[in-house]
């Protein structure tokens, strides 16, 4: 079975400013199938005290992280704490797609004459 994983680093997109609302950073993780797609959450609080990484993984998401032993293995193997630019890098070393959208996509409106 053929499995795309891709990931957004929130910070980084053009709408970070309204999205990490409660984060000082996220990350979200797709593993997509071909019927089906799920994500988890990698998120830096802005009130953790720890300064910590957060995983979260909804219902959905469960089938995600199951696709993600790399993942798992060289986070857990690891520096003891994890940064946006580990887990970035780590990422991309287990060939998760970036697909962080940068640039707002501008909307034309027609107008009847």
């Amino acid at each position: 079975m053929s499995t795309k994983r891709s990931f957004i680093q929130v910070s980084k997109a053009w709408y970070a400013n309204t999205a990490l609302a409660t984060d000082c950073e996220r990350f979200d993780i797709t593993v997509e199938g071909v019927d089906w797609s799920s994500q988890f959450t990698v998120s830096w609080p802005r009130n953790s005290l720890s300064r910590s990484a957060e995983l979260v993984v909804l219902d959905d998401g469960w089938k995600a992280l199951a696709n993600c032993n790399d993942l798992i293995v060289k986070v857990g193997t690891g520096a003891a704490t994890l940064s946006p630019q580990e887990l970035r890098e780590h990422l991309l070393t287990c060939g998760f797609q970036d697909e962080t959208d940068h640039d707002q996509v501008r909307c034309s409106t027609v107008t009847a004459n």
